[in-house]
């Protein structure tokens, strides 16, 4: 009995350490999975999170450089309007996942948004206004026409003369600022038919036009280079880049004959002028980056989130002794909604469709831009625009959801050219 109670404790402690050793075991196994998790759960907690706002904000940098790009392209087929080909201007919508579970990732879109329902519009309003407009004129008699500032098409339709001697033709320009600035005279003769131009300094063109008999109708064409008008239209040294002084051109016969002219001139500025304008916005949905927007409106790219918005890319404004020069840009699209969502890399397709040119003088001149972003668009125009000299005050004033540009001339008058240019933006959803 004593052997066997010896064995019985003997197998009992082998036992035991067994148990003792598979315990340790499961307790280990315990320790090491709650280790894992822990490390697991810190680099969710801590880790994960930066590195997917890292990874957010490279691609918020990626698409700040990619709508940098979609403003140069713009900008491209703005001045130079030969390129009639769509351009291409690729826009990544949002970000990858990174390798590791439970990671999230940015979730992008991209709307071309129509100027109904945009809110983006400017409003010009003008005290002693005066405002381009074209105009045609046929005379057969003696007459002035004032305030042109383009003259793009001008004849003098001679028809046949029985007795060509002492048939004269004149044609003078008079500045308000720089009195006559030269003429144009025709004298119809037997068998010859001379020109004299004339500018303040003297007789830069004198000679025959043409010889021969003139039995039938016979057209002069003004503006032919060789007869210099244009150097009598570039005397008036308040001529400056895309300005045009105006002046009056008096028309005098003596004899038979028609002028035919065609161009542009001043004519009383009445109403105000409301533009309305389409605009591009992309928007994303961070999981852990602040949430933000990039708008493309007339030209600038802002950029909104929800601690405020501010310029990012500016319009093309500027001003120059008497004259404000504003280009202005109309997205306008082929569909009613045109609207793409995901993660992907999508292209915004641009061409140019047309131009239109304001040419405005007055004393007193209110520019209000409405937009849903005044907070970029007034500390752009305030800090860029603002002036103060011998020929233009120009100041500028935030309101609720608008900005004033407010311009007093100095000297007589300022000129505004408001240049717009519509551009057809497509998606690309291949």
């Amino acid at each position: 009995m004593k052997v066997e109670l010896n064995d019985l404790g003997n197998n009992i402690g082998i036992f035991m350490e067994k148990y003792d050793d598979a315990q340790v075991g499961v307790i280990a196994a315990i320790l090491i999975a709650a280790l894992i998790v822990i490390i697991i759960v810190i680099i969710q907690i801590e880790y994960v999170p930066n590195w997917v706002s890292d990874k957010e904000a490279e691609h918020m940098e990626l698409v700040k450089n990619q709508l940098g790009i979609l403003k140069s392209n713009i900008d491209t087929q703005c001045t130079d309007k030969s390129i009639n080909f769509p351009l291409s201007s690729p826009i990544k919508l949002g970000t990858e996942k990174i390798p590791f579970f439970m990671s999230s990732r940015s979730f992008g879109e991209i709307n071309i948004i129509s100027h109904i329902n945009s809110n983006f519009l400017i409003e010009i309003n003008a005290q002693e206004g005066k405002i381009e407009n074209v105009f045609s004129h046929y005379s057969q008699s003696n007459a002035t026409i004032e305030n042109v500032t383009h003259i793009s098409y001008f004849e003098l339709i001679i028809p046949h003369i029985s007795n060509p001697t002492n048939h004269f033709y004149n044609i003078s320009l008079v500045s308000k600022y720089q009195g006559e600035l030269g003429n144009l005279t025709i004298r119809v003769c037997e068998n010859y038919v001379n020109m004299t131009t004339k500018t303040q300094q003297g007789i830069i063109f004198n000679q025959p036009i043409a010889t021969g008999n003139f039995n039938g109708e016979y057209r002069i064409n003004i503006l032919n280079p060789d007869y210099k008008l244009y150097k009598i239209i570039d005397s008036n040294p308040y001529n400056v880049t895309s300005f045009n002084e105006p002046f009056n051109l008096s028309l005098a016969l003596q004899g038979s004959g028609i002028f035919s002219i065609e161009g542009k001139k001043f004519i009383d500025y009445s109403s105000p002028h409301i533009y309305n304008f389409g605009t591009i916005k992309y928007s994303v949905d961070s999981s852990y980056f602040p949430d933000q927007s990039y708008i493309y409106e007339s030209g600038a790219v802002v950029i909104y989130q929800s601690e405020g918005n501010t310029m990012l890319f500016p319009p093309s404004f500027s001003t120059n002794n008497h004259n404000m020069s504003l280009l202005l840009i109309n997205i306008t699209s082929p569909v009613e909604q045109d609207t793409v969502s995901g993660f992907g890399t999508h292209s915004i397709q641009t061409v140019f469709n047309s131009i239109e040119h304001l040419y405005l003088r007055c004393t007193h001149l209110n520019l209000t831009f409405y937009t849903n972003y005044p907070e970029a668009w007034f500390k752009y125009l305030n800090k860029s625009y603002t002036v103060s000299t011998g020929y233009l005050n120009v100041t500028v004033a935030k309101l609720s959801n608008s900005i004033q540009i407010h311009a007093q001339a100095n000297r007589d008058y300022l000129n505004l050219l408001l240049t717009t240019v519509n551009i057809s933006a497509l998606l690309d959803y291949t």
